[in-house]
């Protein structure tokens, strides 16, 4: 008689034990639901204000582009037009450290065209890789290295313009 109640009441032990885990596995779910709705509700919201902020800024780029006018337009110049402010030139070398961090069966001569973007003070506003010298390192490196630079303002019918100038950068690996 005492196993038969010892037994059942271990059944009901295990009855109970199992209801409560289950109980705990509900609440459990319940609250993965919460934190996925609310990520959910999160994420929404920022693509949202990333759509708000997109297209405010091509209404805003718009309204520049239609504000602009004939003095404004980048007029194109060779690279013999640009020369550098003094003191304002650029360092145009590669670190040793860099150069054993690109592969050496790129070569040993390194030539990047940039098109730099200048304001009417002569200072780069924009550098574009017109053409790539095969490395990616090197390519960023020059283009970084440009930006910190300035020009002597660039005239045009002796008035000081907007411009873009062309220009190549040779890096040699030591």
């Amino acid at each position: 008689m005492i196993r038969a109640v010892t037994a059942q009441f271990n059944r009901e032990q295990a009855i109970q034990q199992r209801a409560a885990r289950n109980q705990a596995n509900r609440k459990l779910m319940e609250q993965e639901q919460w934190q996925a709705q609310a990520a959910n509700e999160a994420v929404g919201k920022m693509l949202a204000l990333a759509a708000a902020q997109a297209e405010q800024q091509t209404t805003d780029q718009t309204d520049l582009d239609n504000k602009v006018n004939e003095n404004d337009v980048d007029a194109p110049f060779l690279a013999e037009d640009g020369s550098w402010m003094d003191g304002q030139e650029p360092t145009t070398s590669v670190p040793s450290l860099v150069w054993r961090n690109i592969n050496t069966r790129l070569g040993d001569v390194f030539i990047v065209m940039l098109e730099l973007h200048v304001n009417k003070e002569g200072y780069i506003t924009e550098v574009q890789l017109l053409e790539s010298s095969g490395s990616p390192i090197i390519d960023a490196i020059a283009t970084t290295q440009v930006r910190a630079g300035q020009l002597n303002p660039l005239k045009q019918n002796g008035i000081e313009v907007d411009a873009i100038v062309p220009m190549s950068l040779v890096y040699e690996r030591p």
